[in-house]
């Protein structure tokens, strides 16, 4: 069947990349880590914080969090709440993950959408960070890559709910 064809494909796709992306993440974690104790070491002990520090930080958790969102959706690590739903028949289980994988996927696509407009925006402007003088476009389109690679982690959802709703 196509469904379990694309949802394979997907997933030789989506895996290696997702991977790829955790280890920059945790990376850049490190490095985030790292500039934060020696910023607050250095403001405590010799008064002399690292200018910028708070810009490069909020760039960090930018990669960081959209860098991690695919990975996390690959290992179904996010939270699901699953009360009622875990005691329906697993066709409709199929029925209702299919459903929320389709809203999830359109409201991803829409992001992933306006980060793209919002980096053409932001390549025009010439918006910079205003101590170090960093341009915003090239984070801008590392979290709306990494949000579009988590649109095709729930796309391969969306398919695999719907190759077991459609099974007898």
């Amino acid at each position: 069947m196509w469904l379990s064809k694309a949802t394979s494909w997907l997933s030789r796709v989506v895996e290696p990349v997702s991977r790829v992306l955790h280890y920059v993440g945790a990376g850049i974690l490190a490095v985030m880590m790292l500039l934060t104790a020696a910023d607050v070491a250095l403001r405590y002990c010799f008064n002399r914080p690292i200018m910028g520090s708070y810009e490069l930080t909020g760039f960090m958790m930018a990669l960081l969090i959209s860098f991690g969102l695919a990975y996390c959706g690959v290992k179904k690590g996010h939270v699901v709440v699953d009360l009622a739903i875990s005691r329906l028949p697993q066709r409709t289980q199929a029925i209702i993950g299919s459903i929320t994988c389709l809203f999830s996927l359109v409201l991803l696509s829409l992001i992933t959408w306006q980060c793209v407009i919002y980096v053409k925006l932001q390549f025009y402007s010439n918006y910079s960070s205003t101590v170090l003088l960093i341009p915003f476009f090239p984070f801008v389109g590392a979290v709306a890559f990494g949000i579009g690679i988590f649109c095709l982690v729930v796309l391969r959802d969306f398919f695999d709910f719907l190759s077991q709703a459609v099974q007898k």
